[in-house]
């Protein structure tokens, strides 16, 4: 069992705080900084936030190909698909679809919140479910 899934939501946010990488705070400061609006709904950006979690890949946290800037309702709504706990994969593909208007039923997870990743082999499950992979 992966061990953010057995911690409180609270316990969980502090467990990730207290894991960052020494350079995180300049990492995110420096994209921020590129990037100041939300790569889904061009608001304010609040959150830097990272499209694998850190606690699924270590090696990707300061990469930022890994990041996207978002407002604190995308940031929970697409990044945590409404589940602190939760990330959400497809969260590239969401954000060209959303930002893009593209005619493709983007909120299909609104509809499927029982697939909600917390871990990597969740995710695979969950890319098959929507990428119509099974």
């Amino acid at each position: 069992m992966n061990i953010c899934s057995r911690l409180s939501e609270i316990e969980f946010l502090k467990y990730i705080e207290s894991n960052r990488s020494i350079y995180w705070s300049k990492t995110r400061n420096e994209y921020i900084k590129h990037y100041p609006v939300c790569e889904i709904c061009v608001r304010e950006a609040k959150v830097v936030h990272h499209i694998i979690p850190v606690h699924i890949h270590s090696g990707l946290e300061l990469s930022w190909s890994n990041l996207i800037s978002l407002c604190d309702n995308c940031h929970f709504k697409y990044g945590h698909l409404e589940n602190w706990k939760s990330w959400n994969p497809l969260l590239t593909i969401d954000q060209l679809l959303i930002r893009y208007d593209l005619s493709y039923n983007n909120l299909r997870w609104i509809q499927e919140k029982e697939f909600r990743p917390y871990t990597d082999q969740d995710a695979e499950k969950f890319m098959d479910k929507f990428l119509c992979r099974t």
